[in-house]
């Protein structure tokens, strides 16, 4: 996906375009001193990632003398605002963990990470190239794919069996299974969204089923020219979503709990359904191994009844993806690709449940039918749109995430959340 100059200004990143850079310290390749390239990851030990990038860092420690990877990992919320506190002192780590979208184009512009030249050549075919355009901007490329993800249904088939159950095609068929669920005692589908994001999975989905993908872009990048969220697309998404909380299609004190909560219940039969993102099926396989291997199954977001949108459609991007630092030596981006691209990570990504960005070794699924039928979504998907709250500015995922969480708590209306959705796009600037 390549995307134009982003029409908002991130405000978090004010500070970096206000202060002149400073000049770090280059690192000497002298015979007895490799090159110390600097990285900064997420992949912590409880992360599904972990053991790939443990694994490839120190392959590539072992065979390479004159350069040597030092990666520090961080809890992903911390993470965010470290890595903030670290450019603004113009000390930003030389690879460093992004997600592709709003955020990384608002590095890009201010100068923060540089093109990684070489994707654009013969290393770029070692990826899928659906892994490469969240992090692709005006047909250059600015990130390293680690893996593929989206948002699917994950569901306890013994609860489906028990209760006569069909998997739902169509929004209003998934509300009459939640009815189904609900008068059986069962939560039809847990969230768990006390974060905010998992919540808006079912915004993204609605939106773009409902409207299509020209729906969002239209009100993300048409300001000026009369886009709007305060549009019949989203407000009917969310009215939707207020609908089926009324419905009682999710659990009590949704927005208390985490997506990891959530999936416990449906290991627990207490839930039939949670809509999460694919890596998902690690927490699912690590808690609960008895259940993930004979009762869990995974559908896609049903279609809309009356809407434009294409229902083969997937909304998710790259899991993970790694940048490099404007400042970084020469040898950074050679060292991030030669280990992000290896068959080695891939399998170690494999075997968390991930779809790894590295094209070429689906067969190591072959005997893993839930990741068959995740693969199966994904090569039949007309089109893997990036999450909106990717890749919105910061600013406005923020407002975004807000509001959608209000209407799972019921504390706002549809009507409202467009109208302060709109209102935060317009104190933006609009578009250019």
């Amino acid at each position: 996906m390549t995307t134009n100059k982003r029409p908002f200004l991130v405000l978090f990143l004010v500070s970096i375009l206000t202060f002149s850079a400073c000049a770090r310290p280059g690192s000497t390749s002298g015979k007895s001193e490799p090159v110390h390239i600097s990285m900064w990851s997420i992949a912590i030990e409880a992360d599904a990632t972990h053991d790939a990038f443990a694994n490839a860092v120190s392959a590539y420690n072992a065979n390479h003398s004159d350069v040597q990877i030092d990666v520090t990992y961080i809890e992903s919320e911390s993470f965010k605002t470290q890595l903030q506190v670290a450019i603004a002192a113009g000390d930003t780590p030389d690879i460093f963990q992004d997600w592709g979208g709003g955020v990384l184009n608002s590095l890009v512009e201010a100068g923060v990470v540089r093109e990684i030249q070489d994707l654009s050549g013969e290393a770029g075919s070692v990826f899928r190239p659906a892994s490469l355009g969240p992090s692709t901007f005006n047909g250059k490329h600015y990130a390293v794919p680690v893996d593929l993800a989206f948002a699917l249904f994950f569901y306890n088939k013994d609860l489906f069996v028990q209760h006569n159950v069909e998997i739902p095609n169509t929004w209003n068929e998934f509300i009459a299974v939640c009815q189904t669920f609900r008068n059986a005692g069962i939560i039809p589908a847990a969230i768990g969204n006390i974060d905010r994001w998992p919540g808006v999975f079912y915004m993204d989905y609605l939106v773009n089923r409902i409207g299509g993908q020209d729906a969002y872009l239209d009100a993300t990048y048409n300001q000026a020219g009369g886009g709007s969220y305060n549009s019949d697309t989203f407000t009917q998404a969310w009215k939707n979503i207020s609908e089926a909380v009324e419905d009682k299609c999710f659990e009590e004190g949704v927005n208390g709990s985490n997506h990891h909560d959530a999936a416990l219940l449906v290991a627990t039969d207490q839930a039939a359904m949670q809509l999460q993102g694919n890596w998902t099926l690690f927490f699912y396989r690590d808690s609960s191994p008895d259940f993930s291997n004979s009762s869990l199954g995974v559908f896609p977001f049903p279609a809309f009844e009356g809407g434009i949108g294409n229902p083969s459609d997937l909304m998710g991007g790259t899991g993970q993806a790694m940048v490099v630092s404007a400042t970084a030596p020469p040898e950074t981006e050679a060292a991030l690709i030669e280990m992000l691209g290896s068959e080695q990570f891939a399998r170690d990504l494999a075997g968390a449940g991930l779809i790894p960005a590295a094209a070429g070794y689906d067969e190591i699924f072959s005997d893993d039918p839930i990741m068959l039928d995740i693969l199966g979504m994904l090569s039949s998907a007309n089109n893997l749109h990036l999450f909106y709250g990717t890749d919105l500015p910061p600013v406005l995922t923020n407002v975004y995430n807000n509001v959608t969480q209000q209407i799972y708590g019921q504390a706002t209306t549809p009507e409202q959340a467009a109208v302060e959705m709109q209102e935060a796009a317009e104190s933006l600037g609009g578009n250019e």
